[in-house]
């Protein structure tokens, strides 16, 4: 087996994050570029930039650690979303049976610190998810062309220390304020329709607040906002999105904030809360 040290393996979940990271290795000069894919999850669509592209069983961790040992490649990261229904509808292997077993508590945090510490054994390097993402990061300050209001601000701040304060429990990074109350807290269901269910509750006018936890591990996961949170807000009669400064990602920034300004919706990232 031969060791590639200007290559990149990536581990590939849902949505389009495989696809950006893919050009973004490509942009940083990466070489090569494999992917372990999983059925019925990853989209094959956006794997088109990989060199190799190994399709696996989500589940199967033995297979997925002997892909690892058998690319050669020293640096791996983890990208994209698995549908959080996996959790009661998985079929696992007897090394990932037997790696749940070890675990205490059980959720995504320490889940997915294991399963870092397996593929690390490989002897490989885990990298954030937000490497070769820069472009992705926004700067402190308003990202769209209304700022937050004094009110706004006033609600960005509680959800912030809501979402601190609650980071033990593992519950999701999105929480939607309206007037100092808190209208809905992200669980499994996702951000976007946490925010659909506060528009339900509190009507119009709410802030969405969605930052990392207080001792998030980037090297599984990492927020993200994008054209369809923007759109989602939209139909909620949500008015303002706060996000942490370069630990949030936001896919497709020119759509994201012409949206936004044309719904007079304020995208805000605040100082790094790091």
């Amino acid at each position: 087996m031969m060791v590639d040290e200007e290559a990149l393996l990536i581990i590939a979940g849902s949505r389009e994050y495989p696809r950006v990271v893919i050009e973004g290795a490509r942009a940083s000069g990466v070489r090569r570029i494999e992917v372990i894919a999983f059925r019925h999850e990853t989209r094959a669509a956006g794997l088109k930039g990989a060199d190799a592209v190994h399709w696996l069983a989500f589940g199967s961790l033995a297979e997925l650690l002997q892909r690892i040992e058998a690319s050669g490649i020293k640096r791996v990261m983890m990208v994209g979303q698995i549908a959080p229904r996996h959790l009661f509808s998985l079929r696992l292997d007897d090394a990932a049976k037997e790696l749940l077993n070890t675990l205490a508590i059980r959720n995504a945090h320490t889940i997915f610190s294991a399963l870092i510490r397996e593929i690390e054994r490989c002897g490989v390097q885990v990298l954030p998810a937000h490497s070769y993402m820069h472009d992705y990061l926004p700067a402190p300050g308003a990202v769209s062309a209304r700022p937050p209001t004094v009110a706004e601000e006033s609600d960005m701040g509680l959800g912030i220390r809501y979402i601190r304060q609650q980071s033990a429990f593992d519950v999701g990074q999105t929480v939607v304020v309206r007037s100092g109350y808190i209208v809905a807290v992200e669980a499994m269901e996702g951000t976007d329709r946490t925010i659909v269910r506060a528009g339900r509750v509190g009507g119009g006018r709410s802030v969405v607040v969605k930052v990392p936890r207080q001792e998030h591990d980037f090297r599984f996961d990492i927020p993200v906002i994008g054209p369809q949170t923007i759109q989602v807000m939209k139909r909620a009669k949500a008015s303002c999105i706060a996000i942490e400064s370069q630990a949030t990602l936001i896919f497709n920034r020119p759509k994201t904030v012409a949206l936004a300004n044309r719904a007079g919706i304020a995208i805000y990232a605040t100082e790094s809360l790091r």
